[in-house]
């Protein structure tokens, strides 16, 4: 949980530390990895290895991805377009997956 007033308060109103360990569960889900798979699109989100809460203490066990490769990145003129467009496409791809397998 954050360590700010008004940022832990803000998590705690609106169930954000539930809402975050939801989307990491529904991400590990037949559903999602079908979808992803029958749109040819690469699953872009890391594995979540164990993700829960109890009262104000929240965690979650993520992939590490730098064995793929991959690290954070904070340029002090700010992101590039290209990583731009990849997250932006990550986002996407996520989003979409939740609009097409929402039920009605």
């Amino acid at each position: 949980m954050p360590k700010e007033p008004n940022q832990g308060e803000f998590v705690r109103k609106f169930d954000l530390a539930r809402h975050e360990v939801d989307f990491y569960k529904y991400t590990k889900s037949e559903e999602f990895i079908t979808f992803c798979k029958k749109s040819d699109l690469s699953h872009p989100v890391p594995k979540m290895f164990w993700g829960g809460q109890n009262n104000d203490v929240f965690t979650i066990v993520l992939q590490d991805l730098s064995t793929r490769n991959f690290r954070v990145m904070i340029e002090p003129e700010g992101n590039s377009l290209e990583q731009l467009k990849c997250t932006l496409s990550s986002i996407a791809i996520i989003h979409a997956v939740g609009l097409a397998t929402l039920s009605p």
